[in-house]
């Protein structure tokens, strides 16, 4: 569930601690860029004036959603008395949503973090970098962040760092980051039907076993051939129709199969007594003695023929 974060109304208890700026408690009501917001508002908390001291100050005294805070401090009729300085200054910036049926209540758009020191002196050797310095320092606190904070989990990565081109008053630093958030899932609207999932090994939806109607553990061999592109045979027919061998000779068997387009043309031979007649893996028959014996041609996908083959001596004639 997405989460909203709503001010939490302050006690005499809370008063007085300028210190702790995340007035904050979850509620179960959807606000995904308020979310986006608090969450960078409290990762920007963990900086430090005193970096790696957890127990020091945070470094900015003012995290505020940018309504025109600087623009209106750069004016000749300042109004903003109470802003404290270091100040961070959080907008959002090219808020779309996306339009795609499947991506109906996914938006993106981009976070601008406005943070000025309160140092005047930025061209000063001993400062000229300090900016730098803390903006690395923010965007580390922001990707650290994500592994406590849902709202950044989507996509929150720094796009652009920018500085300021003036040294007259106030230095504003810029920090860009492209944002994915998500109000609501497509998935809300949709019809639920029930499907079949193939996973592997099985790849084609033809490979759902028919007696299982949830198929959620298929067994292997509950599965029909994968169709992965190998042709098996129906049907085979032995050649050639004769059937009758002398025994010391020998006869080459020849296997036809249906389809035509089969392209699985592995075959096995067995004779049913080897010693009246003995067969190779290549279909060769050799009558050993007189008598009937059968010939068995079978195929790896189950189909099988038999051949009759009988085996006789001829007679010498001068006997």
């Amino acid at each position: 569930m997405i989460k909203k974060y709503k001010p939490r109304l302050l006690t005499k208890e809370s008063e007085g601690s300028s210190d702790e700026q995340d007035n904050s408690e979850l509620t179960d009501n959807e606000n995904t860029l308020g979310d986006v917001f608090q969450a960078i508002k409290r990762a920007i908390l963990t900086v430090k004036e005193e970096e790696g001291n957890m127990e020091s100050p945070p470094l900015f005294k003012t995290i505020a959603i940018d309504t025109g805070q600087f623009e209106r401090i750069m004016s000749k009729t300042n109004t903003e008395y109470e802003t404290v300085f270091p100040a961070c200054f959080i907008r959002f910036t090219n808020v779309h949503f996306l339009v795609a049926q499947q991506r109906i209540g996914e938006g993106r758009g981009t976070i601008r973090i406005r943070f000025i020191l309160n140092k005047l002196d930025n061209q000063h050797v001993n400062w000229e970098t300090y900016p730098f310095y803390i903006a690395e320092r923010l965007n580390k606190a922001i990707q650290d962040a994500k592994e406590e904070e849902e709202a950044l989990q989507e996509r929150c990565n720094l796009m652009y760092f920018d500085m300021p081109q003036s040294t007259n008053m106030l230095q504003a630093y810029w920090l860009d980051y492209e944002i994915y958030f998500r109000i609501t899932s497509s998935y809300k609207y949709a019809d639920w039907i029930k499907k079949k999932v193939i996973t592997p090994p099985f790849t084609n939806h033809s490979d759902v076993p028919d007696d299982k109607e949830d198929v959620t553990e298929p067994a292997y061999n509950e599965s029909s051939t994968i169709d992965d592109g190998i042709i098996s045979p129906d049907a085979i027919q032995i050649l050639p129709q004769d059937n009758r061998l002398e025994a010391g000779e020998q006869m080459v068997l020849t296997v036809l199969f249906s389809p035509d387009d089969t392209t699985n043309k592995n075959i096995s031979f067995a004779s049913s007594d080897t010693s009246i007649a003995t067969v190779t893996q290549s279909g060769i028959i050799t009558g050993i003695k007189t008598g009937n014996c059968q010939i068995l041609v079978t195929t790896p996908n189950g189909v099988n023929a038999v051949k009759d083959i009988i085996v006789y001596t001829k007679r010498n004639n001068n006997e």
